[in-house]
């Protein structure tokens, strides 16, 4: 059972690659809003990790990843590299150049929208029965947006973006849920914010679209930790990346309120009348009936999924079921019928499966 949970940013962009703030920069904005970790994922290039920009800035913990960008599909994002990858890769072999270097990585927005409005083309994934990656960006904050973007909306998509964001596909979820089924171990999700920040003239007023301090504001990770956050950078490293790999996070979309403090665990009473408890990312072998438990912080749509199947929704705060099948959990919740809380599953196994 995990005791602390931090929130974080992951797939941002600095001026090494594409985006708009330096590094320097991005920090002072990641500390406004009480961050407490981001990930930079400039493309094709770690120059950020080569020149020293990893390490604590207050409590606020940078890690320098890379997104491996080939042009127009098959983007990945690559955490714990020490050397740039090339893009010009087919994609099992940049996958296969990740792990090797005791690195791993998520599939970046594949399934941008090809039935867009607008002259952005589609950044998509185009093999999804690939193996050798670790997890899946289920929701990209930029992709879902451009999605929906046309000539006629334009304006109130600039002004009030948050307000139209769709969520994740139904097709990406299917994947993610069709993948935890099969596997044995969990495949993990994560939410991306993919900020870069655009500068743009408007009848001579400057303005910055999708500033860094607005995005980190949104869709965030709150992983969850056995021990706090250690003060050691190396150590803290280690924390984070290991709560992301093993899916010991919950995704929030705090434009629609707080995420701090969501709860959600499998637990079952052993034959000593002790306690065992799981929460997301682990998993748990039962015999017999266990408890399933979900906490939001305010009442919400919650819908209660088994084996990418809703099982239970119901309009609260606090939903307690015991149950007996094994299979894959997790759960989503909603406000103004937009996706507010996504975990990522927790397993429970039938003993001598």
């Amino acid at each position: 059972m995990k005791n602390y949970e931090y929130p974080g940013a992951v797939h941002i962009h600095s001026t090494f690659s594409d985006g708009t703030l330096s590094i320097d920069d991005i920090i002072k904005e990641a500390r406004k809003e009480d961050l407490r970790w981001i990930i930079i994922t400039d493309h094709n290039t770690i120059e950020g990790l080569e020149k020293g920009c990893e390490g604590f800035y207050g409590n606020l913990c940078v890690l320098v990843g890379t997104e491996i960008s080939p042009h127009n599909r098959n983007h990945y994002l690559a955490f714990d590299v020490k050397s740039n990858i090339s893009q010009e890769l087919p994609p099992e072999k940049f996958i296969q150049k990740v792990n090797e270097q005791g690195g791993f990585g998520f599939i970046a927005h594949p399934d941008e929208s090809t039935e867009r409005k607008n002259h952005y083309p589609p950044l998509r994934w185009e093999n999804w029965d690939i193996n050798g990656f670790q997890g899946i960006e289920i929701w990209n904050y930029m992709s879902d947006w451009v999605d929906t973007l046309t000539e006629e909306n334009k304006f109130k998509m600039f002004f009030q973006p948050e307000k139209y964001l769709q969520g994740p596909t139904v097709k990406v979820m299917q994947w993610w849920d069709d993948l935890n089924s099969r596997n044995c171990n969990i495949v993990p999700a994560l939410i991306g914010l993919d900020v870069h920040q655009f500068l743009y003239n408007f009848m001579g007023l400057k303005l910055r679209i999708f500033p860094y301090g607005r995005m980190f504001k949104t869709l965030k990770n709150y992983i969850q930790i056995d021990d706090c956050l250690s003060t050691d950078f190396e150590t803290a490293k280690k924390q984070i990346y290991t709560a992301l790999r093993a899916g010991n996070n919950i995704m929030i979309n705090e434009y629609l309120g707080k995420g701090n403090g969501v709860i959600f665990t499998v637990s079952k009473i052993n034959p000593d009348h002790s306690i065992t408890k799981i929460t997301v990312g682990e998993s748990l072998t039962v015999s017999d009936e266990f408890t399933l438990d979900i906490q939001t912080p305010s009442v919400c749509n919650i819908k209660l999924f088994c084996n990418g199947e809703v099982i239970e929704e119901q309009v609260t705060d606090r939903i307690k079921l015991k149950c007996k099948e094994p299979g894959t959990y997790r759960f989503e919740a909603f406000k103004n019928n937009q996706h507010w809380i996504i975990t990522n599953p927790v397993k429970v196994l039938k003993e001598n499966d």
